[in-house]
């Protein structure tokens, strides 16, 4: 585990605009500006409308917005998958926004994270012209182009979040596609869903029924195969970096089943723009899924609904998740023969509450336990740090069975 950054760095002019009659010049910083970090600018080489240069000024407080409104503040590393940070890059922070007629992300800033891997902003919104919705930070390997993403949505006034993008690298999946009677099909659509970024692809057989993906996340992952009549689903997981996965793959004639359903948060309200996941139940799926595990994954509307096309009768189970609360709800469904697009299953999913852990972190020096300063302390969907008596607190964390886990910040232990 590797600590929050307590990074402050620095903003950039992006532009400047004189208003009408040149006395008060506007100028646009690269990232937004709030009320949790103390921020000053420096001005100079500033002439006034007779051609003198203005005194220079140095270190004064630029006072954010006292209507800002709510929102929190934002660390955090980009990390290869073995532990070590990418230096210098690439961040660019979305939010939600009006584009043309809808609302989807836009680009607020971009910016490089520092030779160690950090990054920070300074303020995000709780709300946009387009209410209450998540953000998004994006991350580039300067050096292999290798991407990763998380988004989040702020959850109230201050709250200091800490997302650490790991660039887990990226694998292959190849195999052949046949009937049930052996014979290969050509040109079928086999697709790929990522269940580590939600990242699809698509590519069609060759004359001798082979397909090949190349690029996608190391993790779980969907196939699909699909003609008029027949269908396959499989679930798999690319383990590393650089693997080739072959999956061969039987296409039967299958019913095409519908699962539709409702996600609301513990206090019974809707959950729009909520991560939806359906996995193959352990012992409980027909020939038309292969493996278990993640099968696809979907995001709820605006009104909290969701839907999964193209899935094979069997028993499945289907997760709800909001990342930035915390709630987690589950539940299991069965698709039959006679659920389909007129009759598809409907499931509503109710997410679970949260509660708090709080302890102390020791190590063994002798026969003695001491505690353990500034300690690294991971459960449940966060990271938070011990105080310099090795006590922590850690908030919002789901209902269950948990592991907590500690790490020494001077010796990694």
């Amino acid at each position: 585990m590797k600590p929050p950054p307590y990074l402050v760095d620095g903003n950039e002019l992006q532009l400047a605009l004189a208003q009408f009659g040149n006395r008060i010049v506007f100028v646009g910083l690269r990232d937004p500006v709030g009320p949790f970090i103390d921020r000053t600018i420096d001005i100079s080489g500033v002439r006034d409308l007779k051609g003198q240069v203005m005194e220079d000024v140095v270190d004064r407080p630029i006072v954010p917005d006292p209507d800002i409104g709510v929102g929190g503040r934002l660390t955090g590393h980009v990390l290869r998958a073995d532990g070590t940070p990418v230096p210098n890059a690439q961040i660019t922070y979305q939010h939600t926004t009006h584009v043309g007629l809808s609302c989807d992300f836009g680009r607020i800033s971009d910016k490089f994270a520092d030779a160690e891997g950090r990054y920070g902003v300074d303020y995000i919104p709780q709300q946009t012209d387009c209410g209450v919705r998540p953000f998004k930070i994006i991350a580039q390997d300067p050096q292999t182009g290798e991407k990763g993403s998380l988004q989040t949505r702020v959850r109230g006034d201050g709250e200091w979040m800490t997302l650490d993008i790991v660039l887990v690298g990226r694998g292959t999946i190849e195999g052949t596609v046949r009937d049930d009677s052996g014979n290969v099909l050509p040109n079928i659509a086999v697709e790929v869903k990522s269940g580590t970024d939600g990242s699809q692809k698509l590519s069609k057989t060759d004359q001798n029924g082979f397909y090949r993906i190349e690029r996608i996340p190391v993790g779980p992952f969907g196939l699909k195969a699909a003609s008029s009549e027949r269908l396959i689903r499989a679930a798999g997981v690319i383990p590393r970096s650089g693997d080739v996965i072959v999956v061969d793959l039987t296409l039967y004639e299958q019913t095409k089943g519908m699962v539709t359903g409702e996600v609301r948060f513990p206090d019974g309200t809707v959950a729009s723009q909520t991560e939806v996941i359906i996995g193959a139940d352990r012992g409980g799926v027909g020939p038309a899924v292969e493996g278990t595990g993640f099968i696809d994954s979907a995001e709820t509307d605006a009104a909290g609904t969701f839907a999964f096309e193209d899935i094979p009768p069997g028993n499945y189970r289907i997760r709800a998740l909001d990342r930035a609360a915390g709630f987690v709800g589950n539940a299991r469904i069965t698709v039959t023969a006679q659920n389909g697009p007129d009759n598809p299953v409907f499931v509503q999913v109710q997410m679970e509450g949260t509660g708090s852990v709080s302890g102390t972190v020791f190590k063994r020096v002798g026969t003695d336990r001491v505690p353990i300063p500034g300690a690294m302390v991971a459960g449940g969907m966060q990271i938070v740090t011990a105080d310099a008596e090795g006590r922590y607190v850690m908030p919002n964390v789901p209902v269950g069975v948990r592991s907590i886990t500690a790490s020494d910040p001077e010796t990694g232990a």
